[in-house]
C-alpha cells in the first residue's frame, strides 16, 4: 500500500536532512584539508563540478523513488507538523553530518589522502550515507520492518553500483582502493543501524506518527 502524504513527509524529511549535513560539512571540509568538499569548482574551490552533478543526479533520482514507496497507513489521519518534521530532519542531517566529517578526519589523519583522493572519499561517503539516511526516515518502524518497492530498490542499486564503481577505476575522479570505498560501505551499515536506534525515540518524542 502506497500513501502520498507520508511518502510526501518522507521526501521533505530528507531533503532537510541532506540540506543540514551538505551546507555546514562544505565550511568543516573548507578547514580541515584547505580544500571545499561540497560546492562547484571555482578558482578558490578546486573540487570538480562534475562530481556534484553526479551527486545531484543520483540522489535526486533516489528521492523521487520514494513516491512509489511502501508505507503502512496510519489508524488516525494524520496532519502535517512542519515544526516537528523539521526538527527530525536537522537532528538527522546533524548524524549525516558527523558521519560524513569523521570520514573526511579519517582520509586525512588517518589514511593521508591527498586533496583529490579526498573529494572522492567523500563523494562516496555522502553517496552510502544518503542511502542508508533514507531508508532509515521512510518509515516509522525499524528499517527492516517494511519491504521498499521494486522502483527504490533499483534506484539505491544504481547509486550503489555507479559512484563507487567510478571511484574504484578513477573515473570523473582520483580513484581509490577497493579496500577504502568497502570499509566506507561497512562504515555506513554501521551508520545506518545506529540511525535506526536514533529514530524511534525521537519520533516517539516528537509524535512522528
Amino acid at each position: 500500500m502506497r500513501c502520498a502524504s507520508h511518502n510526501s513527509c518522507a521526501r521533505f524529511c530528507s531533503a532537510t536532512c541532506t540540506n543540514v549535513a551538505s551546507l555546514p560539512f562544505h565550511v568543516l571540509g573548507s578547514e580541515s584539508t584547505c580544500a571545499a568538499v561540497i560546492l562547484p569548482e571555482t578558482s578558490s574551490n578546486p573540487f570538480p563540478s562534475r562530481k556534484v552533478i553526479l551527486l545531484m543526479i543520483t540522489g535526486n533520482f533516489l528521492t523521487m523513488s520514494l513516491a512509489t514507496d511502501r508505507v503502512q497507513p496510519s489508524k488516525m489521519p494524520n496532519s502535517w507538523n512542519i515544526g516537528r518534521i523539521t526538527t527530525v530532519g536537522v537532528i538527522f542531517g546533524a548524524c549525516f553530518l558527523a558521519f560524513s566529517t569523521a570520514i573526511l578526519l579519517v582520509g586525512k589523519f588517518e589514511l593521508h589522502l591527498g586533496i583529490e583522493a579526498l573529494q572522492t572519499l567523500t563523494v562516496v561517503g555522502i553517496v552510502f550515507g544518503s542511502q542508508v539516511t533514507t531508508y532509515v526516515i521512510r518509515g516509522r518502524q525499524h528499517l527492516w520492518g517494511l519491504r521498499p518497492s521494486l522502483m527504490l530498490v533499483l534506484s539505491s542499486a544504481a547509486d550503489v553500483l555507479i559512484i563507487p564503481t567510478l571511484a574504484i577505476f578513477g573515473i570523473a575522479m582520483a580513484p581509490l582502493p577497493r579496500a577504502v570505498v568497502a570499509c566506507e560501505f561497512a562504515g555506513a551499515i554501521v551508520f545506518g543501524l545506529v540511525l535506526d536506534v536514533v529514530k524511534i525515540p525521537v519520533f516517539a518524542r516528537l509524535s512522528i506518527s
